[in-house]
Formats: C-alpha cells, sequence, structure tokens
C-alpha cells in the first residue's frame, strides 16, 4: 500500500453495506484523476451500474471485484484492520472531546450540548483594510465550508469595538431573519477575540437581535503572566484558564484559527491595494487595463513590468 485516506460516515443505520460502498466509491472517483483498472471491494454489490459509471469516466474496462482468495483478498483484510483500527482511535478522540466540552460547559455553566462554536476575530494591522473572520468548530474539527470573511464597511479608525460590532451585526442579523422563514445553523456557544468590551458589545446586540446563544469574550492577561481568561457575562470577574489544560488547549486552538483566518484576508487585501497602487504609478494605465493586469498577473512587480512593455 503507498497510501491512506480515512472516511466517517454517520447514521448508516438504514443503508445496506452494498448502497454504502457504490455511494463512497462514486464521491471518491467523482473527483480522481486516476481511476485504476481494478477496485476491490470487501462484499459483492447489488447493482453493478457503478462499474459502467467508472469505466465510462476511465474510458477503458474498469473491474470492480469481491476477491475471496489469494493476495488480492489480504489487501482487503488489510485495509478492514487499518480501517477497524481508525475507527477506534476516531472513536477514543470523539470521547476525549466530549469530555472536554463537559469540562467548558461547566466552567461558562452551560447545559446544552456543544455542537457547533463560532468564534469570531478582527485583523486591523496598520490601520488600513481591515477584517473581521468568523471560524466553525463542528466535532473535534473546523468546518471550513461554514468560514466567513467580512471587509470591514462602517468603521474608520481603530474601533475595535465598533468593527467586532459590525461583523457580528452582519451575520446574526442573517441569522435572525432566516429562522423566521428557512432556519440556519446557528451556533450553541460563539466566542468573541477580547475581554469584557467585546463581550458586552455582543450580548448588546443579541438582545437587539432577539438571539439566545452563550457568549464568550477570550483574552490573555496582561502582564508577565499572560494566561488565558474566559470572560463571562454574569461574572465580574474573569476565569483563568491552566495554560496546559485541555479546555485551554482547545479554545487557543479556535481562537488561533479564527485569528490565522482574519490575518490571511487582511494580507490579501493589502497585498491588492498595493498591487493597485503600483500600477496607478505607470503612465496610460487605465481602468480596465488595471483590471486585465490584476486578472492576469501575481504580483505587482510582474504586472508592472508587463504595464510597461506594452
Amino acid at each position: 500500500m503507498t497510501g491512506r485516506k480515512d472516511f466517517f460516515w454517520d447514521d448508516l443505520k438504514d443503508t445496506s453495506n452494498s448502497e454504502v460502498i457504490t455511494s463512497f466509491i462514486e464521491q471518491f472517483y467523482r473527483d480522481e484523476i486516476q481511476i485504476p483498472d481494478e477496485v476491490l471491494i470487501p462484499i459483492e454489490l447489488e447493482d453493478r451500474g457503478i462499474e459502467e459509471w467508472l469505466s465510462q469516466r476511465k474510458e477503458k474496462q474498469v473491474h470492480i471485484i469481491a476477491p475471496k482468495r489469494g493476495h488480492k483478498a489480504s489487501l482487503i483484510r488489510l485495509a478492514e484492520e487499518n480501517a477497524l483500527i481508525r475507527l477506534n482511535e476516531a472513536l477514543t478522540e470523539k470521547k476525549k472531546y466530549e469530555l472536554i466540552l463537559n469540562e467548558l460547559k461547566g466552567m461558562i455553566g452551560m447545559q446544552k450540548l456543544l455542537k457547533r462554536i463560532e468564534a469570531f476575530d478582527i485583523s486591523n494591522i496598520s490601520g488600513s483594510e481591515a477584517v473581521g473572520s468568523m471560524v466553525v468548530w463542528e466535532g473535534e474539527r473546523p468546518k471550513k465550508s461554514d468560514y466567513r470573511r467580512f471587509k470591514i464597511k462602517t468603521v474608520h479608525g481603530a474601533d475595535d469595538y465598533g468593527m467586532m460590532r459590525e461583523v457580528l451585526y452582519r451575520y446574526y442579523s442573517k441569522i435572525a431573519k432566516a429562522q423566521r422563514s428557512v432556519p440556519l445553523p446557528i451556533a450553541d456557544l460563539v466566542m468573541v477575540d477580547g475581554g469584557k468590551g467585546q463581550l458586552n458589545i455582543a450580548l448588546d446586540l443579541f438582545k437587539e437581535l432577539g438571539i439566545d446563544i452563550k457568549v464568550i469574550g477570550i483574552a490573555k492577561a496582561r502582564g508577565d503572566d499572560e494566561r488565558e481568561r474566559i470572560f463571562l457575562s454574569n461574572k465580574d470577574e474573569p476565569i483563568e484558564l491552566e495554560p496546559s489544560s485541555p479546555v485551554t488547549l482547545l479554545l487557543q486552538r479556535i481562537r488561533d484559527e479564527s485569528h490565522r483566518f482574519a490575518i490571511s484576508y487582511h494580507r490579501k487585501l493589502m497585498n491588492k491595494r498595493m498591487f493597485v497602487s503600483v500600477l496607478d504609478d505607470i503612465e496610460g494605465i487605465g481602468p480596465i487595463k488595471k483590471r486585465k493586469l490584476l486578472k492576469t498577473f501575481d504580483s505587482a512587480e510582474s504586472a508592472a513590468e508587463a504595464a510597461k512593455r506594452h
């Protein structure tokens, strides 16, 4: 074997093994460029249509085989053993994650399950092209398909509170409106990067929008200690977290991901701004040609060189 990819499914109680394998083959090879001549599976399929579909994609006959003996059967057994090992590892990871969430729930006074966490951050480096980010945590991992990024539109200058309010309003006003028609996924917990000020901004906005979601702020203490602290609406003083505790490591991981996502978007906008400013200095470059150059070249230097040649 030269490689391995792991896939997990939930709630398959009404689905046959044959249907699961057929669906998996279709999903896996839909985007795969290299389709093999043979696909080995543990059981015979009820419907052989998937074999014809693979053959059409490859433009050559593909055989789906359920070997009973020999070397190919031993490969199936090896794959099944690896799958079982990975499943047990995943179940252990899930159990550990659930224990961490239970500890966090008790710490912040929550009763409901923490299935979805949404975290917000603001990036305002050098005072221009300010942006906000939202990352989502579901299960033990980030759900990147639900990430959102925001270019600050209504706030000017270094006003972190105003920027946080704008980002939260733009996202959760849509959530509040959608709940009256087609409900969207909604968080069990919202994390904002910052202390009491950012927390109060979120609390006031949610009250205004009629949204009932638990909100916490997370920020490092000032001074030599620099411990992570959780800010809550019902406590005057923040909760100081032990640096090596699993709860601390989880919250740091989520906060750092929102920070990374915000900074990457901020850098993208700054690079684009530099790109445009370089082109503005070249005589004879109008709006139409500028747009074409921006689409064609990866750097301001290469675009400028091309513009000068023409």
